[in-house]
């Protein structure tokens, strides 16, 4: 019977968090949520949500900045912190956004007939993307705020030929994964490299892991796929569709995807109630 860890990043809505972790409550699995410095709540509000997963909420919080470097730290701090607790099959990451769309059954069936697999979206990065990388940005932690500025001196970088790590090879996906011991442990040893390749890119949590992989021993374990459901086509500005009531079916009825993002309680409550109903009454029978 495998063991799951799943390392959760959360920064809002407490009530739809306590939700997630009650859909992955489960004895076979582990469950670690790291809770933004900046989150108006702590770790109290989530007593009790948990009867047979042991549940471990980090007491050190981070100041995670969207594009930065913190956000990689953020999931080393929670892998750090699964590998101290045990072993594990599987390592799970998800946001505070995600849910399951299958139960855990499912889920653990899944892996213990794929064992020793990387599952993440990886390809070649390409054109302007490169510059993430190749560049120093100067204000990583406020990309949001001074993207133009940025921009303008990465391509001011890249005309007088600046080309940082030529001895690299890059790749680069969306940043949730699900990964396997040998591969989790490995990734913990590069934590001074990550350090050193990844200060003053943006955007490099879409970047350092499928680039540890592809540099690694273990690259020919990748399985090009997350397994999680993220519909881009409705996207809202940099943000996926957030799923609502009437998406239910095209989410139950996916095969051999088990994760889905991203919800909001407070654009559609009924679609977390329902997946929530759904899922623990899955659990019950």
């Amino acid at each position: 019977m495998g063991k799951h860890a799943y390392l959760i990043m959360a920064h809002n809505h407490p009530g739809q968090l306590r939700k997630l972790l009650e859909m992955l409550d489960d004895a076979r699995n582990a469950i670690l949520v790291h809770i933004d410095k900046k989150a108006k709540f702590d770790r109290t509000v989530l007593q009790g949500c948990c009867v047979k997963a042991q549940l471990h909420v980090l007491a050190e919080r981070k100041d995670i900045r969207w594009g930065d470097l913190s956000q990689i730290m953020g999931e080393l701090l929670l892998l750090e912190a699964a590998t101290q607790v045990g072993r594990f099959d599987y390592y799970h990451l998800l946001s505070g956004a995600d849910l399951p769309i299958k139960s855990q059954d499912e889920i653990h069936q899944f892996f213990d007939a794929h064992p020793h697999r990387e599952w993440m979206l990886s390809v070649i990065p390409t054109g302007r993307f490169r510059l993430r990388f190749e560049t120093w940005t100067l204000f990583p932690k406020q990309e949001s705020q001074l993207h133009t500025l940025n921009s303008f001196c990465s391509k001011a970088q890249h005309f007088f030929g600046v080309r940082r790590h030529r001895d690299v090879d890059f790749r680069h996906g969306a940043n949730w994964f699900s990964i396997d011991e040998d591969f989790a442990r490995y990734v913990l040893t590069k934590k001074s490299w990550i350090q050193t390749i990844f200060r003053g890119t943006i955007l490099c949590d879409e970047i350092f892991l499928q680039t540890i992989l592809q540099n690694s021993p273990f690259r020919s374990r990748l399985e090009n796929n997350n397994l999680r459901l993220i519909d881009w086509e409705r996207r809202v500005g940099g943000h996926p569709h957030t799923w609502r009531i009437s998406d239910r079916e095209m989410i139950l009825n996916q095969e051999n995807v088990f994760w889905a993002r991203k919800f909001d309680e407070s654009i559609d409550p009924e679609i977390i109630e329902l997946l929530y109903s759904h899922l623990t009454q899955k659990a019950g029978d």
